[in-house]
């Protein structure tokens, strides 16, 4: 497991008897919607950035009466504008290899993906189902925002599934939108975020996790 989860953690919740999950990144997506604006939106593009190597772990009590997760995104792995992503989003720009190219690049520059490599999420259940909401605690950019949101959970002993959205503003993170022509062509502040997690119950958390 990466040294950016909290494995100790993990540990102890197996050791008390929870069921611990691991996120599986080959079918878990987390998605973010980058919007244009200013008076030349038009000559732009909105975006679809994806994560589809997120890395995580889960824990519910064993009478289901609390749950936490933990996730790590890394800027590097994000995906632009991947083309069945825009199809599903709606966006009916096509932009080309170029653009796609210099919008990663304007991106990893605008975040400085190189002093703030990682994001990390920590999922707290608050309520639980079946109209379960979540507090999501989110550190990027050196700083953290709480955010509080409705989730979609489904969970057996062997597998977890977890679907939300929300939205959160890049300057509320330290963060200046990305710009040009003196900002009449602009990324938008609002970003819309969507998860779409699953995972599958474990019962070693270091070194190779084994499957339940």
């Amino acid at each position: 497991m990466s040294s950016g989860l909290p494995v100790r953690y993990y540990d102890e919740a197996l050791q008390r008897g929870d069921f611990v999950y691991r996120i599986d990144p080959g079918t878990s997506l987390v998605t973010v919607y980058v919007y244009r604006e200013g008076p030349l939106a038009r000559l732009g593009h909105d975006h679809v950035v994806a994560d589809r190597a997120v890395s995580g772990l889960a824990a519910w009590s064993a009478d289901a009466t609390f749950a936490r997760g933990d996730l790590l995104l890394t800027i590097a792995a994000l995906t632009v504008d991947d083309p069945d992503l825009r199809e599903k989003a709606g966006f009916e720009s096509e932009p080309s290899a170029e653009d796609i190219a210099g919008t990663r690049s304007n991106m990893l520059k605008s975040v400085e993906a190189d002093a703030f490599p990682d994001i990390t999420a920590r999922v707290t259940l608050l309520r639980p189902p079946p109209d379960a909401r979540v507090s999501v605690e989110l550190r990027w950019h050196d700083v953290t925002q709480v955010y509080e949101l409705p989730i979609e959970l489904h969970r057996d002993a062997d597998h977890f599934s977890a679907n939300g959205r929300f939205e959160l503003l890049q300057s509320d993170f330290g963060i200046e939108p990305f710009s040009v022509f003196g900002g009449a062509l602009s990324v938008a502040d609002r970003l819309d975020v969507s998860i779409s997690l699953r995972g599958t119950r474990i019962q070693r958390v270091a070194g190779t996790a084994m499957l339940f």
